[in-house]
């Protein structure tokens, strides 16, 4: 990428999208961009795998975001971002101050918040203990049932199907109901993969109520499917968390406050502002197409900047590797393509994490977390990023 605006770009965000961006613009720019990572989190972690984790599965793989601010010549700044300055060129910060730049990557992901206070939300590694306390009192009876629910609204569904399935492995007796707003199981992954795993549910015995519009009752006992009919009366229950946009000053939002941008992932009516991730409009949350969106961004402002590669708009294509205990299931959804469901992997490495830049690095900088994503002992969804 020669010759090269000595352009300063900061990233807001140490999640997917804000690493994927770093570590792209730092390849893009050979060097030659003045990089600062805005973050007010010390690790990068791997939060897929919490999902495998109350099963037995091992912690979560992290890494210092020190290390990789320091393999990409950037600076590192343990804060947030609050808001775009007036000005247009700057953030100013949480803790007080302004970063000005030339270019900006908004990657600081959605808010999360608890679709009722007396279950357990289960939003990462966080959640582990919630998890694992539900499993033991399924295995030791001390409950009966349990169930799993994803809220309406922007969502990325996969780990309530794999906590369900899972538990069904350790709790071979007991009630295990899905409740989800979705019309068929998974049917973001299109028809074939959607009726497979729909299969797969009902050979397991879990009981699924789709195109629910889920709630849950006042007392924290029962699940109100939104639809008229009874509530199901559960022993515990287990939610994904409800999403809302990050509202960021400055920059313009939708209703529930998540950020628009367009197919190159430039925030409209800003200059050289662009957002990727979670925090950006759009109905599917998940690391893969936060990667996604990361690598347009960078593509076309390092075009901006004077690089060689043209821009690359955004397109998602999902890839997800289901693993259930038992036979995994890879996962193809493509918009302008065929949809696959195969037992058989369908990229390499068959990772919960994967980037077009932070696989690579993983891969050759800290194998042994990369080495804990591809294990067959952890159990998830995938989704590839490449570009």
């Amino acid at each position: 990428m020669s010759p090269v605006a000595a352009w300063h770009v900061v990233v807001a965000g140490g999640g997917v999208a804000g690493v994927e961006a770093l570590l792209g613009l730092f390849a893009l720019g050979e060097g030659d961009l003045q990089l600062t990572l805005v973050a007010p989190e010390e690790r990068f972690t791997l939060r897929p795998h919490a999902v495998a984790e109350p099963f037995g599965g091992p912690p979560a793989p992290s890494v210092p975001l020190a290390d990789i601010a320091r393999e990409t010549r950037a600076r590192l700044v343990r804060d947030r971002m609050r808001a775009l300055a007036p000005s247009g060129d700057a953030i100013e910060l949480e803790m007080g101050g302004e970063l000005g730049f030339d270019a900006l990557v908004v990657a600081v992901g959605a808010r999360m918040r608890p679709l009722h206070p007396g279950v357990v939300t289960f939003s990462g590694p966080t959640a582990v203990p919630g998890v694992r306390a539900v499993v033991a009192d399924l295995t030791h009876r001390r409950a009966q049932s349990v169930a799993f629910v994803v809220p309406e609204g922007p969502a990325w569904p996969l780990p309530m199907y794999e906590l369900a399935l899972l538990t069904r492995g350790r709790a071979q007796r007991r009630r295990i109901v899905l409740v989800t707003p979705e019309p068929s199981p998974l049917a973001l992954f299109g028809p074939e993969p959607s009726h497979a795993v729909g299969e797969l549910l009902a050979q397991a015995g879990i009981e699924v109520h789709a195109g629910a519009r889920p709630g849950i009752t006042a007392d924290g006992d029962a699940v109100d499917l939104g639809t008229g009919e009874a509530p199901l009366a559960v022993d515990r229950i287990v939610a994904a968390p409800v999403l809302e946009g990050p509202r960021i000053e400055g920059l313009p939002a939708d209703e529930d406050g998540f950020i628009p941008v367009d197919e190159h992932c430039r925030v409209p009516g800003l200059a050289r502002v662009y957002a990727a991730g979670d925090g950006t409009s759009g109905p599917v949350k998940h690391g893969g197409l936060a990667a996604m969106q990361a690598d347009s961004a960078i593509r076309h402002l390092a075009a901006e900047a004077g690089g060689m590669l043209p821009p690359k708009p955004y397109r998602p294509v999902l890839r997800g590797r289901l693993l259930t205990g038992g036979v995994d299931r890879f996962l193809r959804h493509d918009p302008d393509g065929e949809d696959t469901v195969h037992e058989e992997p369908l990229w390499q490495p068959p990772a919960k994490v994967v980037g077009h830049y932070l696989a690579p690095w993983l891969t050759y900088r800290h194998p042994e977390a990369m080495r804990r994503e591809a294990e067959p002992s952890v159990h998830g969804i995938e989704v590839d990023a490449r570009l």
